[in-house]
């Protein structure tokens, strides 16, 4: 049986981690209609799991997704060859990622949570790197290496069993 702590109507009821992600940074792309488009379909037969668009600057903007690990290398290749506006994107690849998830009930329509969550990590010394929401769950990318820490203070916070 799961401890769940009551949050004002939410309902927090595990952390999980996931270690089997990449990080993909896609640079220096023009930020404008049919970019994310071109991207994609090189990406149409791999799970994409969180995507987080930067707005440009003079023109370019950045997108970071994160995608099985197995899958890393074989998309990074598929996205140096791609050519978007005039010359292939930059792209940056990072197996040292984890993906932290605080999952309950109503999480996302509840500011209280990501910003207990994130208090939490801060305090831990843990650094947030991608943030993604969903109805039932906050996720967030850390370092590989502060993984279990991230994951035990976000148990303590919530009061959930280790």
């Amino acid at each position: 049986m799961t401890a769940q702590r009551e949050l004002e109507g939410v309902h927090v009821s595990e952390v999980v981690i996931q270690r089997d992600h990449g990080k993909v940074r896609i640079a220096g792309i023009p930020d404008r209609p049919g970019t994310m488009a071109a991207i994609f379909a090189q990406l149409a037969d791999v799970v994409v799991d969180m995507i987080v668009q930067n707005g440009g600057h003079d023109g370019d903007a950045d997108v970071t997704i994160t995608v099985p690990r197995a899958s890393l290398e074989p998309v990074g290749a598929a996205l140096r060859a791609t050519v978007v506006g005039a010359a292939p994107p930059q792209v940056e690849l990072d197996a040292d990622i984890a993906k932290l998830s605080l999952r309950g009930v109503g999480i996302r329509s509840h500011a209280g949570v990501a910003a207990a969550a994130f208090s939490a990590l801060a305090a831990a010394g843990v650094n947030v790197e991608m943030i993604a929401t969903s109805e039932t769950e906050v996720s967030v990318v850390v370092r590989a290496g502060e993984a279990d820490r991230g994951a035990e203070c976000l148990r303590r916070a919530f009061a959930l069993p280790g």
